[in-house]
């Protein structure tokens, strides 16, 4: 078997019992490994560098909407 492994699709189950299937894009989750300390996990999704570089500018811009850079850049 290949070790390496590539996500085709994320399923997200809503609380109403509807279900999206995602073909492009990012999940992350977390576990905690010990107390009050956690690990990311990032499963991309076929996508891009472009589509990275997005993602990151997305989150950074979050960040900022969020006031949790303080100003800086």
């Amino acid at each position: 078997m290949d070790s390496k492994r590539n996500v085709t699709s994320i399923q997200v189950c809503f609380d109403n019992g509807d279900v999206e299937n995602i073909t492009r894009g990012l999940a992350i989750s977390f576990k905690e490994v010990k107390d009050d300390t956690y690990k990311a996990k990032f499963l991309p999704c076929n996508i891009s560098g472009a589509e990275m570089e997005m993602i990151v500018n997305s989150v950074i811009a979050l960040g900022n909407m969020l006031g949790m850079f303080d100003g800086e850049e």
